[in-house]
């Protein structure tokens, strides 16, 4: 009885862990949820239509606040349009539309928010949002990172792809995000999802050349970590433009993250709609308790060894209307 109950218990711990092969997703699908990074203290809805035959994709972010179309067949090497809102100074915001053309060394293409898993190994089932899934995960070493990219499936359907980078150098983890896929389906899409209303309308996204690419492809650098950097080619230019000089491998590492975060929530930030935009500057590569620091000194409470300062012992007499400090 007992040997039988034995059998009976590892027949189901093997129906538990057996796991059919890599996850095959879509050519055609249509998901949303929410793009999470921690670092940069971020959670930002997104929409994602995609269509592999009709090589063209759609990004929407902050309910359709923020669009971004991928056309690989419109034009000599296929256009990016984003529809944005834009704040005039009045205060004024209203949708404006730029568009980006693909070149010969860079062409458009249509970007997925599903990574590619094929390279993917099984490691059993993973609980993600409270619900048992088939977790598939990936570990690449470049160096001193250290790059854990993990799946989760649930009958063939995303459920969430995160992605966790160790720098051994710096001796911490250097990178997260988390994109959480709360719908998915693979109905068939309209063909006018893809269509801009006008695109007479739509002029030279502003700004330097590799942002251009960054800020028309938002996706490509978080699902396609093959893929050549933007934000890496960006983070040389910013060195250059203001003479940036680090001292050593290990702070120029620390210095590339603390860029990157800030890079990813100047444009997460500027695809929310506000009254203002952000922009990168000379402090880009600072963490934010440098930038904390620098906004002046906050009381704590706790005594600093400063000298002692009693109101009672000071004349009120010749209080002047106001005090230059650049003076003093």
């Amino acid at each position: 009885m007992v040997k039988m109950l034995c059998i009976q218990v590892l027949a189901l711990l093997c129906a538990i862990f057996v796991v059919e092969g890599v996850p095959t997703f879509s050519d055609v699908y249509h998901t949303s949820g929410i793009l999470r990074l921690p670092y940069a203290e971020l959670n930002e809805p997104f929409e994602v239509f995609y269509n592999k035959s009709a090589a063209a994709s759609r990004m929407d972010f902050y309910g359709g606040m923020d669009k971004t179309y991928l056309l690989a067949t419109k034009g000599t090497y296929g256009t990016s349009f984003i529809i944005s809102p834009m704040t005039d100074k009045s205060g004024t915001s209203a949708a404006e539309c730029f568009l980006v053309n693909g070149t010969k060394d860079g062409p458009i293409a249509i970007q997925s928010i599903l990574p590619d898993v094929s390279q993917f190994k099984s490691i059993g089932k993973i609980i993600v949002r409270g619900i048992i899934t088939d977790g598939w995960q990936l570990v690449v070493t470049n160096g001193n990172k250290k790059n854990t990219y993990t799946m989760a499936v649930l009958d063939n359907k995303p459920v969430q792809y995160e992605m966790m980078g160790y720098d051994s150098l710096l001796g911490s983890h250097y990178d997260k995000y988390i994109v959480d896929y709360m719908h998915y389906d693979t109905l068939p899409i309209d063909p006018k999802i893809f269509v801009i209303q006008d695109e007479s309308k739509c002029g030279s996204f502003p700004g330097p050349g590799i942002e251009h690419h960054l800020a028309s492809n938002p996706l490509q650098e978080l699902v396609n970590p093959d893929k050549e950097n933007s934000i890496h080619k960006l983070f040389d230019e910013f060195k250059n433009k203001h003479d940036k000089q680090y001292h050593g491998d290990d702070e120029h590492e620390m210095r590339k993250m603390h860029f990157t975060n800030n890079v990813r929530y100047i444009h997460s930030k500027n695809r929310a709609g506000l009254t203002y935009k952000l922009a990168v500057n000379h402090l880009a590569d600072r963490s934010q308790n440098e930038l904390k620091t620098m906004n002046g000194y906050r009381y704590s409470g706790v005594p600093h060894e400063g000298y002692p300062f009693h109101k009672l012992d000071m004349p009120l007499t010749d209080i002047p209307d106001a005090i230059d400090w650049n003076i003093k």
